[in-house]
């Protein structure tokens, strides 16, 4: 007897189901950074949900870079929830971010050497970059527009990863691309604004993560690996230069921006 959808599928009918229910949830909560927290969350959850029923299991403690990105992962969530109740000023949330990053991307490093050590730096600067170009992006045009531009560069970061490192990596990616589509049909739907800051760590996290252990491995090339990282402060400048100019307008130029860089990068990968 067959089944209705494939087996293949499942990992990402989990993420894009587990995903859409947080997102739901969220659009009762008041208007504010614990709304944007809870969907953060979910994408988290639904990606290691997803990657979960991919026969992936975790395991503890972890033995190597795809473990430890897992629990990173939700680690950035729970982070994601609580920055948002934290009193005091911005900066600590910030600043917790960024040593997540940090120690994060240290767990990625094979090993450690000068060269490494400026990599290291060099992924959380620019994976900070990103965390706050996805928020001013989200500031910019409505959220929905938003995450569907993060789903379109998740599922063409995917395809570099699948087509230069491995099929499970590329999977990886693809199942965050179908959460972020989740997210974005519901935000679609509800017309709900987010603060997107909390969507842009675990990004940063999962997408950022996955690069960059590609690029320390030597499986991905720099240049593909420079596209992908600098397409979300691209497009959060070119929001910003075009202010003037109608929400639709700048929502079409960010997604315009976004496609032809990944796109470059896809190219330069295979090369």
């Amino acid at each position: 007897m067959q089944t209705w959808a494939h087996p293949a599928l499942w990992p990402f009918l989990v993420a894009a189901s587990s995903a859409g229910v947080f997102a739901l949830v969220a659009s009762v909560v008041p208007p504010g950074r614990l709304r944007g927290g809870i969907v953060a969350l979910g994408l988290s959850v639904a990606w290691g949900a997803g990657l979960w029923f991919a026969a992936r299991a975790p395991q503890w403690p972890p033995t190597g870079a795809d473990g430890w990105q897992f629990y990173a992962v939700l680690l950035a969530g729970a982070a994601a929830v609580a920055g948002p109740l934290w009193r005091g000023g911005s900066w600590r949330p910030v600043a917790a971010g960024g040593i997540l990053l940090a120690v994060f991307f240290v767990s990625q490093a094979p090993g450690f050497s000068l060269v490494v050590g400026l990599w290291v730096a060099g992924c959380a600067l620019l994976a900070l970059a990103n965390l706050w170009s996805v928020a001013a992006v989200g500031r910019s045009v409505q959220a929905a527009v938003t995450l569907f531009a993060l789903a379109v560069f998740a599922l063409v970061v995917g395809a570099v990863l699948d087509f230069s490192v491995s099929a499970s990596a590329g999977q990886s990616a693809q199942v965050f691309a179908a959460g972020s589509g989740a997210v974005w049909l519901v935000s679609l739907a509800l017309r709900r604004q987010l603060d997107l800051r909390p969507s842009g760590l675990v990004a940063a996290v999962v997408l950022g993560g996955l690069l960059a252990h590609a690029g320390m491995a030597g499986r991905l090339g720099a240049v593909s690996v420079l596209l992908l990282a600098c397409a979300w402060p691209v497009a959060a400048l070119a929001a910003r230069l075009l202010h003037r100019q109608s929400g639709m307008v700048r929502g079409v130029a960010v997604v315009l921006l976004l496609v032809v860089l990944c796109f470059a990068a896809l190219w330069t990968a295979k090369i």
